[in-house]
């Protein structure tokens, strides 16, 4: 009988120790520099790794508002959140009305916490060509 209590209090108690497992998120990809001709596609990829899995979200840092994307703003049809957190342009913008240059971080978080991506610089190159700098180097 003692040699099945013990058996039964060692299941029980590994049981314990393996649902106490969440972790912080943690940027495992970080935003990449990169040049993007305007009306074309581009991708800034931000993944992240931590338990349970974290939510990506991204920020336009110059308002420090939320990138507005599809389908949620009817607005923003060119911009999309992918599932794995990654921001897809369907078309670069930079006109007079609207603009995708400016500085770009994206956020983890989890009911454990949160952490942000480093922060990155676009600026306009030319009239055909802008830049999005995504990284370490702020201009």
């Amino acid at each position: 009988m003692s040699e099945r209590r013990n058996k039964f209090c060692h299941i029980f108690f590994s049981a314990i120790f393996a649902f106490d497992e969440n972790e912080a998120p943690k940027i495992t990809q970080q935003p990449l520099d990169m040049e993007v001709v305007r009306n074309e596609p581009v991708t800034l990829n931000c993944r992240a790794s931590g338990s349970p899995p974290p939510t990506i979200e991204w920020f336009k840092a110059d308002t420090g508002e939320p990138v507005r994307t599809a389908p949620l703003d009817p607005l923003a049809q060119h911009r999309i959140l992918l599932p794995d957190g990654s921001l897809f342009f369907l078309s670069a913008k930079h006109g007079r009305k609207e603009q995708d240059t400016g500085v770009y971080y994206c956020v983890a978080s989890n009911e454990v916490g949160a952490v942000r991506s480093v922060g990155s610089t676009s600026r306009s190159l030319t009239r055909r060509l802008f830049i999005l700098l995504i990284g370490l180097k702020v201009l």
